[in-house]
């Protein structure tokens, strides 16, 4: 027997597609609940789960629409141009105490046949250039995409021997738990240096003398300067449509997910922020390393006669970025200007405070980088297996 089924399949053969629930609009709270409303947000570039923002809701709820962790869940709405994340998987997450909610711009994948059909592997063809290039294809809108459950039951499949599909999925999710890991290293030491940041540069802990400032009350002996005092500022040099699948660098834009291409034209430390964004808030990013950027997008490079840090400027302007959108121009689309940026305001510290922090935090600063090498070396490892295992050019 071939390790593939002889017939032509569809994916309608071995799965089906259920719609989520319309959730009313006078339920959603700002305020945390027990019930975690899903939604196209939730959806990673590529294919995962995004935590990062969170709707809650308070009304009633038919049982029916509370998922299970590891459901497969799929995004048919996109809101951007290019359809980031349309058609990509999830899998629903665990969290102690929460409920999450299927939402109507989502479909929960229902496996048909368990026993011809491993979860992971079916995930993980979810992912694939493969998959996705038909549900761009068949997706209707312009300003914002749709798909639907015809349209994706309707996508070519072809069907491995279990054996071989539990193997290939495996090995796929082993990488993934690596980056994962990875990522969330990371998280924490961006916190460890936001917390020591806070408490230094916000909270003035240990400071006792203070005089009156732009900024308020500020220790003594303190001054405020400019950014471009100590940094150089640039924007990108690449149009949104350098971005490519599996792009050997990082291609930095205004959205919250990092893009590839083919190109670099930095080397360097340097801090990415956005020049404008349609939804959402400005987004600011720490790398180093060889990469691209969008030329609305902002490459920060501290300047060598500074003695200040790139941790102190990426704080100084997370801490500020709704300061950034109150000041930025646009209605519907904000966007920042050099002449916003350069005369931005930097509480500046006496000469041993910046050295000391910068002792503490420049060791945190090393592990990220090493971290964010590892995880773009595993990324792209994965990137470059993922069509070849499901397509069977590589054995597992």
């Amino acid at each position: 027997m071939d390790e593939k089924e002889s017939k032509k399949s569809i994916l309608r053969d071995y799965i089906d597609i259920t719609h989520g629930f319309g959730f009313k609009g006078e339920f959603f709270t700002e305020h945390k609940t027990e019930n975690i409303l899903l939604t196209p947000g939730n959806f990673q570039i590529g294919g995962g789960f995004n935590g990062e923002k969170l709707k809650y809701y308070e009304g009633p709820i038919n049982e029916k629409f509370i998922l299970n962790p590891e459901d497969i869940i799929i995004t048919m709405t996109d809101l951007s141009k290019m359809g980031d994340t349309l058609g990509y998987p999830a899998f629903v997450p665990k969290l102690e105490n929460n409920k999450f909610l299927h939402n109507q711009r989502l479909g929960k994948i229902i496996i048909k046949t368990p026993e011809k059909i491993d979860k992971k592997f079916l995930y993980y063809f979810l992912c694939t250039y493969q998959y996705r290039s038909h549900v761009i294809g068949s997706s209707t809108g312009t300003t914002v995409k749709h798909t639907s459950p015809d349209r994706i039951l309707e996508i070519p499949f072809e069907c491995p021997l279990i054996e071989i599909q539990k193997k290939i999925g495996n090995h796929l999710y082993s990488l993934d738990l690596e980056i994962f890991t990875l990522k969330k290293q990371n998280d924490v030491l961006e916190k460890i240096i936001q917390t020591i940041f806070k408490s230094w540069f916000i909270d003035f802990d240990g400071q006792t003398e203070f005089i009156d400032s732009e900024f308020g009350k500020i220790p003594k002996g303190w001054k405020i300067e400019q950014l471009n005092d100590h940094c150089n500022i640039v924007t990108g040099k690449l149009n949104s449509n350098a971005s490519i699948d599996n792009g050997n660098y990082l291609f930095f834009t205004c959205a919250k997910e990092n893009y590839r291409t083919n190109t670099y034209s930095y080397d360097c430390e340097a801090i990415l922020l956005a020049g404008n964004n349609a939804v959402g808030d400005f987004s600011v990013k720490y790398f180093s390393g060889k990469f691209d950027a969008y030329q609305r997008t902002y490459v920060i490079t501290v300047k060598k006669s500074s003695k200040i840090g790139y941790a102190f400027i990426l704080n100084s302007i997370e801490r500020s970025l709704q300061h950034l959108q109150s000041i930025s121009y646009g209605t519907v689309t904000k966007y920042l200007t050099m002449s916003i940026l350069k005369p931005f305001p930097l509480l500046i510290s006496d000469e041993k405070t910046i050295q000391k922090f910068n002792e503490v935090t420049n060791p945190i600063l090393d592990k990220i980088i090493k971290n964010q090498t590892e995880l773009e070396q595993l990324l792209k490892t994965r990137d470059v297996l993922l069509p070849k295992l499901m397509s069977g050019q590589i054995k597992v």
